[in-house]
């Protein structure tokens, strides 16, 4: 794995792991469209602090040679540990942390770093500071003319429609299409939380469908602890097929010619009605996925609860009517 660090197009950077620049386009669009991005592979100085959103406070004791006592540590402010708040990070405060953002911050914004760390005075001159972050900002007019130039060409051209539609780069829609193609055999490895021994060539994705299927069954749910991709599964599948006109088949009494193979057990317009229903729903309940995620994942992660326990409890009350009929009630 390679350290990059990447220049957005805004006054921003990051530093991330990548297998090699594919993967790395890849984890970028994870957060944002990297069109515009420009990155180098980093060796520079790295000092970065970790820790838990809580607040300790320690009663350390007077008499010399005695170490603390449990009674002696005070924990307090645990709200936001509590409510699943992530680890917190910040720049280290020593010699080593200054040298990494020095070295950052020459190659993001060397228009800045240069006014910044070569000028003789202590308080910088506004109006030149700001010429300087102007220069800077170029790489953002830049990368509006590349998103310009795609939107322009989209209309004649598919792959360009598609990275207008995915809001994604050229470089990634071209990686799709060889995926499609089967025509990538690159060592790539960006498919997020595969095994390593499986991820050294990149999957079509008629392969991914198949890969470790009951192994997709536990992973958790990206951004909340409790929840597994299996909840999300059940949720979707009680609202989008369940709810509708499933259940309008599913209905009634049960017949002893269902059981029987030689004949349909739905007829061919009550196929078409239930796809086009379910296709229709699924695209409702991907778009509210969507907005939910994007702006109160909260939101979405009780939408889940909740709708799986109702799919639960209607399956319950089937199994009961079931019952009811069976013993003559």
């Amino acid at each position: 794995m390679t350290l990059y660090l990447v220049r957005w197009p805004d006054l921003s950077c990051t530093l991330v792991t990548a297998c090699d620049e594919d993967h790395l386009i890849y984890l970028l669009d994870e957060v944002g469209n990297p069109v515009g991005c420009r990155w180098t592979e980093y060796d520079g100085p790295v000092f970065i602090d970790f820790h838990l959103p809580v607040r300790i406070t320690i009663d350390w004791p007077e008499q010399a040679g005695r170490p603390l006592s449990p009674e002696d540590i005070q924990i307090e402010e645990l709200e936001l540990l509590a409510r699943h708040e992530d680890i917190q990070a910040e720049v280290g405060a020593g010699d080593t942390a200054g040298e990494m953002l020095e070295t950052i911050m020459k190659f993001a914004f060397p228009a800045t770093a240069k006014m910044y760390y070569d000028a003789p005075d202590e308080v910088l001159d506004e109006s030149q500071l700001r010429d300087a972050l102007r220069a800077d900002l170029m790489l953002l007019a830049e990368s509006s003319w590349r998103r310009a130039h795609t939107e322009r060409t989209a209309r004649d051209d598919s792959a360009a429609k598609l990275a207008v539609d995915m809001d994604a780069p050229m470089e990634l829609v071209k990686l799709w299409e060889a995926m499609v193609a089967g025509t990538d055999g690159g060592d790539h490895g960006v498919v997020d939380g595969m095994a390593e021994d499986k991820a050294g060539r990149m999957l079509s994705p008629l392969e991914l469908l198949d890969f470790e299927t009951d192994r997709s069954q536990t992973i958790p749910q990206r951004g909340h602890p409790e929840l597994t991709l299996r909840d999300e599964a059940n949720a979707t599948t009680a609202q989008v097929f369940r709810n509708g006109f499933l259940e309008d088949l599913h209905s009634g009494l049960p017949s002893p010619l269902v059981t029987n193979p030689r004949f349909a057990r739905i007829t061919d317009p009550e196929m078409k009605k239930l796809m086009i229903e379910s296709s229709a729903k699924l695209a409702h309940w991907l778009c509210l996925r969507e907005m939910l995620l994007e702006e109160k994942p909260e939101a979405y992660y009780q939408l889940l609860r909740a709708v799986g326990v109702q799919g639960i409890a209607k399956l319950g009350a089937r199994s009961a009517k079931l019952r009811s009929i069976g013993a003559g009630v």
